[in-house]
């Protein structure tokens, strides 16, 4: 999967969420329009989170998931995401956040205003 256009990788830790991810992932899938990327890192969850994000993976193209074969941390998990993004900048989102509807587009507007970049 390759995302030319890529401006924004929004990465998110996941360990044994499943009561949360979904409010998170539909608070974030409804905001992108595109040049955004998501990549779920699921650290060894052994609840229902894996099936969450699968879900979500086949039901949305701009979705990355990564299983790691051993529990390694938030921090092990963030270093990860930012080593398969494909974003020019990065943002991180916790497995148990909510984004407010228009979160995204405020980022990438804050985004070109401060950087003059164009999007």
């Amino acid at each position: 999967m390759v995302f030319v256009l890529t401006k924004l990788s929004i990465i998110i830790p996941i360990y044994n969420s499943e009561k949360y991810l979904p409010r998170c992932l539909e608070s974030i899938c409804q905001q992108i329009k595109q040049k955004v990327e998501v990549i779920l890192i699921n650290d060894r969850s052994t609840d229902g989170s894996i099936k969450i994000c699968k879900k979500y993976v086949d039901k949305f193209s701009f979705i990355k998931l990564i299983n790691l074969k051993k529990n390694r941390g938030v921090s092990y998990c963030r270093n990860i995401g930012i080593n398969s993004a494909l974003g020019e900048y990065i943002c991180f989102v916790d497995s148990d956040d909510k984004l407010l509807k228009g979160s995204i587009s405020n980022i990438l507007i804050n985004i070109k205003n401060f950087y003059g970049k164009e999007l």
